[in-house]
């Protein structure tokens, strides 16, 4: 590894565990709030870009392990109701980008796979826990409605369509496309750094004079942020049930579903979502925040060290947002992260 960049890295593997630390345990809540699509994706995908320049900032690539740890006790820390499989995704991105890098060295296929073992693991623990929860009538849910309503616009090409299907290919797809995105980032980053560090530093001695306008990030957020049943997913879901509950009182014939089946899967959903919630993850944390107590690397003091740079991560991440005001949509949304990103990192 060339040297210069080696003394480079060296100055810098505690700042970029402080920055991942800050988007497990902060940035995801700021951007669920700006109602930013995703999240989950884009958390996944930060990570892959830490994990590489952790791995190439260390001689050791057991730091890969520390900051790991380091990363989940914050994350513990400042976000304590955070579900348990939450952690355990941290964990594993860590425990393979080790592996990947302990292996194959830093290659760009090593953070090719990082990013596709990393996003294949998002992707199917998510499938899986939503068939756990909804069980498979879930899916015979989602085929019989689909065919029921193209059958309601005088489409029968399609009778066998399986939706379901097409729907778990696509959000593999789009998974797979996060990877290959968020990897060609990390490849990259410390050149744009490099080449982009004096305009970004600019930007934000402008903003030194403009507090005012970072206020208004603080109170846009507060008008964003939403209740649990005003996000988009659970809105669906509801809306789902409910139509697919009429369907099955209207149209008895339906081939894979009836209204007991519907009102069977709520039920369902309702329990082990309440025992996850009460009881199974809970217990899981508990036992996770003994083990990781167990560790030097989770005392308060040492954690401190880490955390006490998230106001000025805050502060960056409000001049990202501002800074691309005059753009909408999906244009503001991939401006703000690459502006976040390369304003946490100079």
């Amino acid at each position: 590894m060339d040297t210069e960049i080696q003394k480079f890295s060296d100055r810098e593997v505690k700042k970029i565990t402080a920055i991942w630390a800050f988007t497990e345990s902060i940035l995801g809540g700021i951007l669920h709030s700006l109602r930013i699509p995703f999240t989950g994706l884009i958390l996944g995908g930060l990570a892959i870009v830490f994990l590489y320049l952790i791995a190439i900032s260390s001689k050791n690539k057991s730091q890969i392990i520390q900051s790991t740890f380091i990363v989940t006790s914050i994350k513990f820390l400042l976000s304590p109701n955070t579900p348990f499989t939450a952690y355990i995704a941290v964990i594993f991105q860590g425990l393979i980008a080790y592996l990947i890098f302990n292996s194959l060295g830093m290659k760009k296929i090593s953070v090719i796979l990082l990013g596709v073992f990393s996003m294949l693991y998002s992707s199917i623990q998510k499938i899986v826990l939503t068939t756990i929860i909804f069980g498979m009538t879930f899916w015979h849910a989602i085929d019989d409605f689909t065919n029921y309503v193209m059958k309601l616009f005088g489409v029968n090409a399609f009778e066998n369509l399986s939706m379901s299907l097409i729907l778990i290919i696509v959000y593999f797809a789009l998974h797979l496309a996060g990877a290959l995105f968020f990897s060609n980032i990390a490849v990259k980053i410390q050149s744009v750094l490099y080449i982009e560090s004096k305009k970004y530093l600019e930007i934000i001695q402008k903003y030194q004079e403009k507090e005012n306008l970072l206020n208004e990030f603080g109170a846009e957020i507060n008008r964003m942020s939403k209740k649990w049943y005003y996000k988009p997913t659970r809105i669906f879901l509801i809306i789902f049930f409910i139509f697919l509950a009429s369907i099955t009182l209207i149209n008895p014939e339906l081939k894979k579903i009836t209204f007991l089946n519907v009102l069977s899967m709520v039920i369902r959903a309702i329990i082990i979502i309440f025992l996850w919630f009460k009881v199974v993850s809970p217990f899981l944390i508990k036992m996770l925040s003994k083990f990781l107590r167990s560790s030097s690397l989770s005392r308060v003091e040492n954690l401190n060290e880490f955390t006490e740079l998230f106001p000025k991560f805050r502060h960056l991440i409000r001049i990202a947002w501002i800074e691309n005001a005059n753009r909408k949509g999906i244009k503001r949304l991939i401006y703000f992260l690459k502006d976040s990103l390369i304003l946490l990192m100079i």
